[in-house]
């Protein structure tokens, strides 16, 4: 095996000197685009509490350069209604009552195939799943 080679100082304040540009460039660049915000609308199942898709929805509410326009939310993990409770009280808790929560649909709009039971073969549908 051959022995490790050790950088030698002044290649150290080479990657150190390039990593701090780095960083004061793309500090300059996110005041830059502090000015315009990203427009978003929020489409979330918003399965909680404290689940990551509110910790999610709280980073965008948190963050400087979007601006939230909105949030859609539908069935996924849960019912619609129970998730709708959950992002309404996160935005209580983070202080941003002002954003408007949509509440989706319940049940599929589009079910293309029925889903089977594999051991009855009778449809999800037809047995009230």
């Amino acid at each position: 095996m051959l022995p490790a080679e050790v950088p030698s100082p002044a290649r150290w304040a080479r990657a150190f000197f390039c990593a701090l540009l780095l960083i004061v460039a793309s500090g300059l660049h996110a005041t830059a685009d502090a000015a315009t915000r990203r427009k978003v609308i929020i489409d979330q199942d918003a399965f909680g509490p404290a689940s990551s898709n509110l910790q999610a929805i709280l980073l965008l509410l948190q963050a400087d350069d979007v601006e939230v326009l909105g949030i859609t939310v539908t069935s996924g993990d849960g019912w619609r209604d129970e998730e709708v409770s959950h992002t309404l009280r996160l935005l209580e808790i983070a202080k941003r009552t002002e954003v408007p929560v949509y509440a989706g649909a319940v049940m599929p709009l589009l079910n293309s195939r029925p889903h089977r039971l594999p051991a009855s073969g009778q449809t999800m549908e037809t047995c009230g799943g």
